[in-house]
């Protein structure tokens, strides 16, 4: 009797996670990454669905990086050493913090002495077409299981520039320009 009840309860419980969405398939993208035949240090991958979301991050650490729980299907990878406003990725996938500006040098060197090796390294900047999903020509697709794909990029690596800034070094200005000024005194 009691197996009954627990063989009902195990098959409920698959049915429920099977209705529910639960259960679908995944798969593990995993590498190595080059940029001009060398390997890759240290950055930040993303992987992006057909529909240009967001589905996968992770960090690539001396040329090696591993995506884990993907959607089955293709994906198409960005590798970013920078983000869009300039700055470097640290080996926590964010930029430094801005708390570090204005140690001693002595301070911000004894800070990173705890860092994992790799992020101690300098960060090579990538070619700016991985760094966008709209550009990158990095595409395969994901599978039951892990799946192998190497990532070999060429060319010069460009820092991003930020966007725009708005008028008195704010955030950049909505809709191409600023609002007229007020009307001046009575008419």
């Amino acid at each position: 009797m009691k197996r009954n009840i627990l063989f009902s309860y195990v098959l409920l419980c698959g049915m429920l996670a099977t209705i529910c969405g639960c259960g679908k398939d995944k798969g593990n993208l995993t590498g190595e990454v080059f940029l001009n035949e060398e390997p890759l240090n240290l950055a930040q991958i993303t992987a992006y669905d057909s529909e240009n979301k967001a589905v996968g991050i992770a960090m690539i650490h001396e040329g090696k990086y591993r995506l884990d729980d993907l959607p089955l299907g293709p994906v198409i990878l960005v590798v970013q050493t920078y983000l869009p406003d300039g700055r470097a990725i640290n080996s926590a996938g964010a930029p430094p913090r801005d708390s570090n500006r204005g140690l001693p040098p002595e301070v911000t060197k004894s800070m990173q002495k705890d860092l994992p090796e790799g992020s101690q390294q300098q960060v090579k900047p990538v070619p700016l077409k991985y760094t966008d999903s709209k550009r990158s020509d990095l595409k395969t697709a994901v599978v039951v299981g892990t799946t192998v794909y190497h990532i070999k990029m060429v060319g010069k690596g460009e820092i991003p520039k930020g966007p725009p800034i708005g008028m008195g070094g704010g955030p950049p200005v909505p809709f191409g320009g600023p609002p007229p000024p007020p009307p001046m005194g009575p008419r």
